[in-house]
């Protein structure tokens, strides 16, 4: 068509002309700058992801000069080590030249005076050496380097103080031991923060809410739990709370509560969200479709385990402190993620105080995945630079002096050094120091403690001190415990333990001291001094955070009892045996370190789950301590003059925890020091009990030979309790085998069904058994025993010795017969079979095996008739000079002794330096690789970076002269159209 009003031609080539100088901007820009996004407009997603590249590589950069500046800081400590080290070597040159006989007393003096001066220019290099003016080798330096782009990646420096006093001695001197809280252990691993309320993010994230008490069924969930977290236990333990819990079986929970970082709490919530897409596609799910129901069920339950691992490797096994509720009729209503109300007053379910999350997880996944701090790279790493978790701490303390009962200046009772005993069992628990010149039990000597009087003052600073008194209802109850638990103690000492009763200064007080302290090193339930002549020695602390409840704290049983008994094993020499802290530095093997053997374990669950009834469990802990801490305080004192229970004892007979009846649910040891003694279990009905007279064994009273008949014992037919029970048992189970903070997996059962329950001490003879209605196991002792199985079909071994067994009946109702030396006797009190048994005793009568009378004479010579002796432990150590207690401020160069135990005290000093260093070398090399490996990252990050941002020269090159050509082409084009449209105007020409 020929038109001349509208030039169609000239405006597409306008357009495409437009067009192509716009992309010859942006292709002039992008050459101009060298990027490819000058703008959110270029690429809105790529900018995102460069600016998340550029944050990431920056952070790293300035990690980077951290670990830069954490070098230095190691090496000027490192430097400063150098040279005491330097000053270590001429001290030690100086006495290995002085312990020769050549040296007058002036030339020893001259000798003194150099390491005096050396030992004061050590101080001060320890006091001054700083960095950045933050002091690195006075002890107090402890940090983390913040050695990457996240609050994870942390590098722990810290460094042991160097001054004289702290340098040199072993750690007996004046160190605290600690026993570890079961509420308040927290593991970190690395810079965790608290500020998430995981109750608030669950109302944000999922849209749950808490439920009001009168909507609830009493078997709801939410019903159940906010009962279970109004308890004192959590009204009072702070905010930011996480209850895990796990449904057992339909019928109740096992419940722990946790706190989560911000860090670790965002990976749960991301799993709950997941959780929470799949619970609202299943409410909405036709029923009809099975096949996605099954799916969608298969992935809660993933999802679940997913968490239960996740939660199980931020944690220790004695961090998780779970507890139960069984609900009868079974649970109602249970939900992946729950709010619960914590109310103020729990009875009236009114005033609710706060609220608390929980979350549904599960306890033997979890426990599968708790935290192993010896295949932790993290832990290893801490415990390499000086960090991790440890059971004793070091401070100063005095020498030792003469034995006596202290006075007002609060110098201890004397004491030495003490030999590791033989016995590999027995050596992980002997520290290698001991109180001396105590006396034994039959000369009056004693061992004096006293309880804190509130006004009578302390030598040395330990937190704000209370009294125990304070810390009950005020009827005395604590202290009458603790008096118990010394009296333990005594009974297993060759002395006395006697109490001073304080009152004021300038009087006397006790050897050991005892109170409660605010200071709270790590969390601990306790702590108490080794024994040492300084002011600490043999002093006891019970924390107030940890063990200040309302009512009575020591309970015979309970943890805090254990805790009491376990300090003063700590105040007496004995240390744990899995930290290397002995006297040798050897460990208790995993298969005898459990409470049973000695209170020093900081093992807590081994067949001690005590099941009920109604559904309920809870923890027993030994009652006195173990048979392998009565032997080692007999390897460390001895047993001359050793008297305990003379007279004749029947044990078994008493009531409560000393009853051996069905009821029976403790742990003990008998020790007995002389008199015709019985072993009385005639109590037990319900079962039959492993009774061993052997001394340094443990019986079994009231005994179930697996788990499955003690919970169908207990639940006494209702099958309700006993599948919870059984749940609850299996989770037990794996808790019991995780590794925690001081030990490794082991495999280890949970629930108590009598075993191992009463054992006798390695020093201890009982002449007679009698069993109960059951099926009972006897076994004598070297001793002429007097054994009475009782009813039910029990086996009977005497052992060595001439000994008899007793029958109730008259003799002609019962037979006997007799086979490869076993012989059944078969009557009213059941079939019994005997090995080792000379003699029998039926109705008053004694007769031979084949039930013909015997000799009166002979058969009453053989009872108590002694054949062998299981002698005590060696006395260690009289007299001996305390080396291990000098530090290196105590060197002296005087005399030809002073001088061989300087060079013992500065070779230990070499090595403590030495190991430091290594540390500081070890952090170094440590924090060197992670600047290379943070420098390869930057440079990658940089790369990718590039490669989103960064113009491709070539390719802007290109496009630029293609889009100059085509915006030429345009032009031409734009030239001929208006040509053309001048052609028609010709026409009119025409």
């Amino acid at each position: 068509m020929t038109v001349i009003n509208t030039n169609v031609g000239a405006l597409m080539a306008r357009t495409y002309a437009a067009r192509a100088n716009e992309k010859m901007t942006t292709s002039m820009e992008r050459l101009s700058s060298g990027l490819r996004i000058n703008s959110a407009a270029d690429d809105a997603a790529g900018l995102a992801v460069a600016n998340k590249m550029q944050s990431q590589q920056r952070g790293i950069n300035m990690a980077m000069r951290n670990s830069q500046d954490g070098i230095s800081l190691v090496q000027t400590a490192e430097s400063g080590m150098s040279e005491i080290t330097n000053m270590i070597l001429r001290m030690r040159e100086l006495a290995v030249q002085m312990d020769n006989g050549i040296y007058t007393s002036v030339d020893r003096d001259n000798a003194q005076r150099e390491i005096n001066a050396l030992l004061a220019e050590i101080d001060k290099i320890a006091a001054n050496t700083r960095f950045n003016d933050v002091a690195l080798l006075d002890g107090s330096y402890d940090q983390t380097i913040r050695a990457g782009n996240t609050n994870a990646e942390t590098v722990r420096i810290a460094i042991n103080s160097l001054f004289t006093a702290d340098n040199g001695s072993s750690s007996i001197r004046g160190g605290p031991t600690s026993h570890s809280s079961p509420a308040t252990l927290r593991m970190e691993t690395g810079a965790g923060e608290y500020n998430i309320d995981p109750a608030d993010l669950l109302k944000l994230q999922l849209g749950i809410s808490s439920a009001v008490s009168s909507d609830l069924s009493a078997t709801d969930s939410q019903f159940v739990l906010s009962d279970a977290v109004s308890s004192a236990d959590f009204r009072g333990s702070g905010d930011n709370l996480l209850l895990l819990k796990d449904d057992v079986n339909g019928l109740g929970y096992t419940y722990a509560a946790v706190k989560l970082t911000d860090n670790q709490w965002s990976e749960v919530s991301s799993n709950l969200l997941q959780t929470r897409g799949l619970v609202e596609e299943m409410a909405a799910l036709d029923p009809a479709d099975t096949v996605r129901l099954s799916q969608i069920q298969s992935s809660i339950s993933r999802l679940e385990t997913e968490r239960s691992h996740f939660i199980g490797a931020q944690f220790h096994s004695d961090q998780i402190k779970d507890q139960g509720v069984f609900v009868e009729g079974g649970l109602t209503n249970n939900s992946y993620a729950e709010i619960l109300n914590v109310y103020s007053d729990p009875a009236t379910r009114q005033s609710v105080s706060k609220e608390i999350a929980a979350i549904e997880i599960d306890f033997k996944a979890m426990a599968a995945t708790l935290h192993d701090p010896r295949t932790c790279s993290h832990c290893v790493a801490q415990a390499a630079s000086g960090g991790g978790a440890g059971s004793e701490g070091v401070t100063s303390a005095g020498e030792y002096a003469a034995a006596a009962p202290s006075d007002y200046d609060q110098n201890g009772a004397g004491a030495v050094s003490a030999s590791s005993p033989s016995s590999d069992a027995v050596s992980p628990l002997v520290k290698g120091v001991a109180w001396n010149d105590v006396g034994d039990d039959t000369a009056g000597g004693s061992l004096t403690y006293s309880y804190w009087d509130g006004t009578t003052s302390y030598d040395y600073d330990q937190g704000t001190r209370t009294v125990v008194g304070a810390h009950d209802d005020g009827g005395g109850e604590n202290q009458a415990a603790l008096d118990d638990v010394f009296g333990l103690w005594d009974a297993v000492t060759p002395f006395a333990f006697t109490e001073v009763t304080e009152n004021g200064d300038g009087n006397p007080v006790g050897d050991l001291r005892v109170a409660y302290t605010d200071e709270n090193p790590a969390a601990r339930q306790a702590f108490a001094y080794y024994p040492n002549s300084g002011a600490s020695g043999g002093d006891i602390y019970f924390e107030t955070d940890n063990v200040d409840i309302a009512g009575t704290d020591f309970v015979e049983g309970n943890y805090n009892y254990v805790a009491a008994i376990h300090e003063v094993g700590h105040a007496l020499g004995l240390s744990h045996p899995f930290d290397g802290g002995s006297g040798d530095g050897s460990t208790m093997n995993l298969n005898i370190d459990f409470q049973r053997n000695t209170v020093m374990t900081y093992i807590q669950r081994d067949r001690n789950l005590v099941v009920q009834s109604d559904g309920s469990y809870s923890l027993v802990n030994s009652s006195t301590p173990g048979l392998l801490d009565i032997e080692a305080i007999g390897a460390i004192y001895g047993t001359d003059g050793w008297v305990h229970e003379a007279t004749d004892t029947t044990y078994g007979a008493g009531s409560g925890s000393n009853l051996f009846d069905d009821s029976y649910n403790s742990i003990r040891v008998i020790v007995d020091s002389d008199g015709d003694d019985t072993f009385d279990a005639s109590g037990v009905t319900a079962t039959g009990s492993i009774i061993n007279l052997t001394p340094g064994t443990y019986s079994s009273v009231g005994y179930y030979a697996t788990d499955a008949e003690k919970i169908a014992a207990v639940a006494a037919g209702n099958a309700a309790v006993e599948s919870f029970l059984t749940g609850i048992v299996e989770s037990q189970d794996a808790l019991a085998s995780a590794s925690n903070s001081y030990y490794t997996a082991y495999e280890r059962e949970s629930l108590y069904r009598g075993q191992d329950n009463v054992g006798i001490a390695y020093n201890t003879w009982i002449e007679n058994a009698v069993g109960g209605d059951g099926d009972d196991t006897i076994t004598g002792n070297a001793k002429g025993n007097l054994i009475t199985g009782g009813a039910g079909n029990d086996t009977i071994d005497g052992g060595a010795g001439d000994d008899i067994a007793v029958f109730s009946g008259v003799v002609g109702s019962y037979t006997s017969s007799t086979s490869g030396g076993v012989t059944t006797i078969t009557g009213t009190d059941g079939i019994d079979t005997l090995t080792n048994i000379e003699y029998l005793n039926i109705g008053g009568t004694t007769y031979n095996l084949d039930l013909t009378a015997a000799p009166g004479a002979a058969v009453a010579d053989a009872v108590g008739y002694e054949t062998e002796v299981v002698t005590g432990g060696a006395t260690y150590g009289d007299g001996a000079t305390n080396v291990g207690g000098l530090a290196l401020a105590d060197i002296k160069v005087e005399t030809k002794s002073d001088s061989q135990n300087a060079v013992t005290v500065l070779n230990r000093s070499l090595e403590q330096i030495s190991s430091s260093r290594a540390k500081l070398g070890a952090l170094m090399n440590r924090l060197q690789h992670n600047i290379d490996n943070q420098t390869k990252s930057s440079m990658m990050s940089q790369q990718a970076r590039g490669r989103i941002v960064d113009s491709d020269m070539a390719v802007e090159s290109t496009k630029l002269a293609q889009e100059m050509i085509l915006s030429q082409a345009a032009q031409q084009a734009i030239n001929m159209a208006t040509q053309r449209q001048a052609t028609v105007l010709q026409l009119l020409e025409t």
